[in-house]
């Protein structure tokens, strides 16, 4: 019911979306996933190629899309297969800053916050992980 209700009363959000070798671009933006796993809630996750030891995110934005268009998305997260979706692109960079006029809510690791603006760096040897 949740999803449900999100599909149809979302509205996307305007964000500009600085990516270094980019530059900045302005989206209407329907879902950001910056990337270093895959997977997020629970079942849902990109298909995104990812490399766990080249120092980089997976950036993937889905932008400008209606409510028959954010159900497709739903249902492609839900099997992990974006390709062929429109308005959907995706980058690979080391630092990624997200801007917007009103806060946005931002998932980190199952914790939700409210930012008007966010920065994201790879940080070598920041995180250990025991074997």
């Amino acid at each position: 019911y949740a999803a449900l209700t999100s599909l149809l009363v979302y509205r996307n959000q305007p964000v500009r979306l600085t990516i270094p070798a980019l530059g900045t671009r302005t989206l209407a933006m329907t879902n950001l996933g910056i990337l270093k796993s895959p997977h997020f809630s629970g079942e849902l996750h990109y298909d995104a190629d990812m490399n766990y030891e080249n120092g980089r995110f997976v950036v993937v934005a889905c932008s400008a899309m209606n409510i028959p268009q954010r159900y497709a998305l739903f249902r492609a997260l839900k099997h992990g297969s974006l390709s062929g979706l429109e308005h959907v692109h995706s980058w690979s960079t080391p630092v990624v800053d997200v801007e917007s006029v009103s806060p946005i809510a931002i998932e980190l690791d199952g914790e939700i916050i409210t930012a008007r603006k966010a920065h994201f760096e790879v940080r070598p040897r920041m995180l250990k992980v025991c074997p």
